[in-house]
């Protein structure tokens, strides 16, 4: 059973003001332990972050995703919790790793071009030195032969000094493109840590990034964007008939339709497993119905076969929860009012639309 955390209160000392949160602290870390024992996972640290947030109900894409893998299996592996953190705790997943790394290489391009400027004005500083001291053994000299000779002098420090200088701009241009390279690479890491490696589409983390922009534009504040959650129906069944491989084909079959069928400002993301969102910019609740009835009824129109025995895998259909985004409002509350509706859909027999709910929109 899932119990709520209250906030704590934490003394200067570090110690809880009430002794209560102590209780609720252990009570949920006793349950986390009888938790992992129950599914045969070892309570490592990832695998106890997981289930004791499952615990506190506090992230309700990840309960939803346990819940379902102990559905179909009873038991949940390492590998299988180390993807849920992955997914859903892991705020930065190998990004800090790209960052550490990039930032590294980035701090010795920028040292050698530091060394390159500090090369170039020794280059530059030796040169006129030379220039100077020419100059004044020149206004000495009286005869041709040795004008020509301090001339000629001059003509070689002159074309040392050029090819000096052609070789620190080649250097300098290398670390350009090198720091170029490290730019790109960091921000195709970052792009990476915000996308579903199955759909292609956005994850959690871009959903929220992107949900909180919304929530705090002041510039465009009356601006009214919806926000839909959307899940498979009965997609375990497809699973179980023919396997995880058919069942990824069908999610992005799905995340297809989603793109296909949305404008291109709009976010399509998925959670994990067989849940889906879209954040519809600019749209009220009743063209956001529109919308999404056109993907329901390509989704459920849609006759899926097996390739290779060309055996059908009969009708899909989706449950959609839509509601209006409400401005200086959390996720969480957002979440759960169209969490609301896609329950009161699936409630109602599935493969249908809800925008409200006893909650209200």
């Amino acid at each position: 059973m899932n119990t709520q955390l209250q906030n704590s209160h934490v003394n200067d000392d570090g110690s809880f003001q009430n002794c209560k949160e102590i209780t609720t602290i252990s009570d949920l870390a006793k349950q986390t332990i009888e938790l992992s024992n129950r599914l045969a996972t070892p309570p490592y640290p990832k695998c106890f972050e997981v289930l004791y947030t499952h615990l506190t109900n506090s992230n309700l894409p990840l309960s939803r995703e346990i819940d379902t893998l102990i559905s179909e299996q009873n038991v949940v592996s390492k590998e299988d919790m180390d993807k849920l953190h992955a997914n859903f705790l892991d705020v930065n997943g190998n990004l800090d790793q790209v960052r550490n790394n990039t930032t590294e290489k980035l701090e010795k391009e920028l040292n050698d071009i530091a060394s390159i400027f500090e090369t170039y004005a020794n280059v530059n500083d030796s040169y006129c030195s030379t220039l100077k001291a020419s100059v004044q053994e020149i206004s000495k000299i009286n005869s041709a032969g040795d004008l020509a000779s301090k001339v000629s002098e001059l003509v070689r420090e002159n074309e040392k000094m050029r090819a000096d200088t052609d070789e620190l701009s080649t250097t300098l241009e290398k670390s350009k493109e090198q720091i170029h390279d490290l730019k790109r690479c960091l921000s195709a890491a970052i792009d990476d840590s915000m996308r579903d490696a199955l759909t292609g589409l956005g994850n959690r983390r871009w959903l929220e990034r992107d949900i909180s922009y919304l929530l705090n534009d002041e510039e465009h504040a009356e601006d009214s964007h919806c926000f839909v959650l959307i899940d498979l129906d009965h997609f375990k069944n497809i699973n179980d008939e023919f396997g995880h491989i058919v069942g990824d084909k069908v999610l992005k079959f799905f995340s297809k339709i989603l793109v296909d069928n949305v404008k291109g400002k709009d976010i399509c993301t998925r959670f994990g497993g067989e849940e889906f969102s879209v954040t519809l910019r600019n749209t009220n609740v009743h063209d956001a119905e529109k919308i999404m009835e056109v993907v329901r009824e390509k989704l459920q129109s849609s006759k899926l076969i097996l390739s290779s025995s060309k055996k059908p895998i009969g009708s899909i259909t989706a449950s959609f929860g839509i509601t209006q985004i409400r401005r200086n409002e959390t996720f969480e509350d957002l979440y759960n009012r169209a969490d609301s509706n896609l329950y009161e859909a699936k409630r109602l027999g599935r493969n249908r639309i809800v925008s409200c709910s006893f909650f209200g929109d």
